[in-house]
């Protein structure tokens, strides 16, 4: 059934604030992140997406990714 809903995926890697950058100058609606959270057990999220949750003007969601499984994409 089509909703008329128009998605589009990229994949970025890069520092926080060019993760950030990117976002904006795609005008993307949200950022989709995984996260190892390996910054020690006080955080539930990786050093990398902590800081572009808090420097992102649009929503984040966060997923765990845990440390016992491959990733999907890997970057070359």
């Amino acid at each position: 059934m089509d909703q008329g809903i128009k998605t589009r995926r990229a994949v970025r890697f890069g520092r926080p604030a060019e993760i950030v950058a990117a976002a904006r100058d795609e005008q993307v609606d949200l950022i989709g992140m995984a996260t190892h959270g390996r910054s020690g057990l006080k955080h539930l999220v990786g050093s990398v997406t902590e800081k572009v949750v808090r420097l992102a003007t649009r929503p984040v969601l966060v997923t765990h990714f845990g440390r016992d499984k491959k990733p999907l994409l890997t970057q070359a």
